[in-house]
């Protein structure tokens, strides 16, 4: 059993060096550009990405907390690191799985853990959904000034995310919508070997739907998630505006985040890996129609190192501490 831990360790570090080499030069040109910020702004950046990463633990934590009381706030935090970390070794496809696994070693059997990782993600989806609506109610003259060009592809996308957060709500708590899509499978996939699986689909999301309607029966737990949601993203997009006058980009705060809630939108509806280059992409396009500056780029590295390598090294690190602490019980 101590030869197996000890072999898993090894190949979870050889992971991390695979990483480590595939990210090179992300990495280093992030380091580089953290070498120009201040002090100040470089403290304020990690501060926050903190308190970004608390808050998505506790909101973790009072949904598990439906399945077992024993779940605990720190266990939310840990479980946000531990996914973080395999969101990036996976490119963004096994952070679903080791969510679930995470909440199973926590005494939250599977299924539930389903429930669990899917609610998280549809609130997630609607609050930033609904932090973009207020940034565009509030600042939609500046919207259509700076992105007149752009409004049809932005409004398109706009549609398009309330239409995916909308069919994710669906699929939390109606059941028509659920035999609907059991239907469509049914028509889609002819092949009497795949009647299990459409019949395993059509039990997990009857699961998902059941739990969703034990907790939208509370709907003081509801309020609060998206309440401290709103509170997150607002975080994480001040984040973006530290980094941009970091840089010595001239831009306001309240443009800052609302341009920032704009490439999340964006962002979100691109299919890439764990959101590699697709956040990038969309915010250096944004901001930059905006500043017209290069700085934009650093600003951009900084904003995701916060977002997306800061956590990865925490949740890094935490992982490999979880295998020798493992391996340490078995001696």
């Amino acid at each position: 059993m101590k030869k197996k831990n000890i072999l898993k360790l090894i190949f979870l570090l050889l992971i991390i060096l695979i990483v480590c080499i595939v990210f090179k030069d992300s990495l280093s040109s992030i380091f580089n550009q953290i070498k120009d910020i201040s002090f100040y702004g470089f403290i304020s950046v990690l501060i926050l990405s903190i308190i970004y990463s608390i808050i998505e633990g506790l909101n973790l934590s009072i949904l598990a907390k439906q399945f077992n009381s024993k779940f605990k706030i720190i266990n939310g935090i840990l479980c946000y690191f531990y996914t973080s970390f395999y969101k990036t070794v996976t490119m963004g496809s096994g952070s679903y799985v080791f969510s679930i696994y995470y909440l199973q070693k926590n005494n939250i059997c599977p299924s539930q853990g389903i429930d669990v990782s899917t609610l998280n993600y549809v609130l997630n989806k609607f609050s930033v959904l609904l932090f973009a609506t207020i940034c565009i109610f509030f600042n939609h003259e500046f919207i259509y000034e700076k992105y007149f060009n752009y409004i049809t592809f932005i409004s398109i996308v706009y549609v398009i995310t309330i239409l995916i957060v909308v069919s994710l709500i669906f699929l939390c708590i109606s059941k028509k919508f659920h035999k609907l899509l059991i239907n469509l499978l049914n028509k889609l996939i002819k092949r009497n070997k795949y009647t299990q699986q459409i019949k395993y689909i059509q039990g997990e999301i009857s699961n998902i739907r059941n739990s969703s309607m034990i907790i939208l029966r509370n709907k003081k737990i509801i309020l609060f998630q998206i309440s401290m949601n709103l509170i997150k993203y607002l975080i994480l997009y001040y984040i973006s505006y530290i980094a941009l006058r970091e840089m010595n980009v001239a831009i306001n705060i309240h443009q800052a985040i609302t341009i920032t809630s704009l490439v999340t939108i964006l962002a979100g509806v691109i299919p890439t890996p764990a959101g590699i280059a697709s956040i990038e992409f969309v915010y250096v396009l944004l901001f930059s129609i905006v500043t017209n500056s290069v700085n934009v780029v650093s600003a951009m590295l900084i904003y995701r190192f916060s977002s997306f390598i800061f956590p990865f090294l925490i949740g890094g690190i935490y992982v490999i501490l979880d295998k020798i602490i493992s391996i340490t019980k078995v001696t």
